[in-house]
């Protein structure tokens, strides 16, 4: 959803598109026949960020709301793919393969484009689908062997799973000062993993407890 609230971009047949908040009819962004997935709003509305694998792999494009000025932002041998742009627009941050194989790893980039600056390094555990609190100086991550996809649900025992961490926002992160957190919906008195790790990061905003009106119950981080 757009920073103003009014338009909503998503991915479908392998372009990027908008559409009113409202419904209506939607306005195809992009035209190609490679796969271009998960647009990303800056925080000035202004430009999307999305992943297209126009070039073989997937890499990190941005380009104006209304579709123009298309930028290709990283040049990689791997597949990256942006998650999140930070609450001062200056950083989209992400996570891509080792060119090799390995684990997905976090990373981020200027705005602009450029190198990749490589957040986590784990030759078998990810991390993955990293978000930037408002104030900058934490970032809520998922960490696991598994990858995308999956996540610790209650009734499942495995160290595999990925789980929710928050890190200062440094560059590394350092995993020693990681520190995981574990969030449950209270639903009619069940208490319920949330699987969305947008739904957890407002948990963190919120600096705790926090009614959360799509769930209709109180989440509490712990």
């Amino acid at each position: 959803i757009s920073p103003d609230g009014k338009q909503i971009a998503f991915s479908w047949q392998g372009d990027i598109w908008v559409v009113s908040t409202k419904g209506g009819r939607a306005e195809r962004l992009t035209v190609h026949p490679a796969n271009d997935t998960l647009p990303r709003w800056t925080p000035d509305g202004k430009r999307i960020v999305f992943a297209s694998d126009r070039f073989g792999f997937a890499n990190v494009f941005s380009m104006a709301a209304d579709g123009s000025d298309l930028k290709r932002l990283t040049f990689e041998g791997a597949n990256t793919f942006p998650y999140s742009v930070s609450p001062d627009g200056k950083y989209v941050y992400g996570y891509a393969n080792a060119p090799h194989g390995g684990a997905l790893q976090m990373f981020r980039i200027p705005i602009g484009g450029g190198d990749l600056t490589c957040l986590t390094e784990h030759p078998f555990e990810g991390a993955y689908e990293p978000l930037v609190t408002p104030d900058g100086k934490s970032v809520v991550y998922l960490r696991g062997a598994y990858g995308i996809g999956a996540y610790a649900k209650p009734s499942v025992k495995s160290a595999a799973m990925p789980n929710l961490f928050v890190a200062d926002n440094s560059v590394p992160l350092i995993a020693g000062k990681a520190t995981y957190v574990r969030v449950t919906v209270k639903i009619v008195g069940s208490p319920l993993d949330v699987p969305d790790v947008a739904a957890r990061a407002t948990v963190l905003r919120a600096g705790g407890d926090y009614q959360a009106p799509a769930l209709n119950g109180p989440i509490t981080a712990r």
